[in-house]
């Protein structure tokens, strides 16, 4: 089993989730700023390498001045669409499918 399709796939979940969330609650403050401290973000997010990802869809990296922590902030003026979820989407779903088609060929070899 390939676990860093596993570990992609975990990553694409929680990247849509955050997504998904600004786009159907734009103005929602909470949704728009997500704690990199957060021991699941920062597994999938930081560690995983998906910041650089977050930054081309809008995202910013700044130091919280109420807390000092490190956290991702989408600016006011910066909304994100269905379109970006729909990608997302398409990719967790191909990867999905490869999973599947792993899995299937390694039962087979293990005939």
């Amino acid at each position: 089993m390939n676990y860093h399709n596993i570990y992609i796939f975990v990553t694409q979940e929680i990247v849509g989730k955050l997504v998904y969330n600004t786009v159907t609650s734009p103005t929602d403050l909470k949704f728009r700023r997500v704690r990199l401290a957060n021991e699941k973000i920062s597994a999938a997010i930081v560690k995983a390498g998906a910041l650089e990802a977050m930054f081309r869809m809008g995202w910013v990296q700044q130091v919280c001045s109420e807390s000092g922590e490190d956290v991702l902030i989408l600016p006011e003026k910066t909304y994100l669409s269905m379109k970006e979820y729909k990608l997302i989407q398409d990719v967790q779903e191909k990867l999905k499918k490869d999973m599947v088609d792993e899995a299937r060929q390694a039962k087979l070899n293990a005939k």
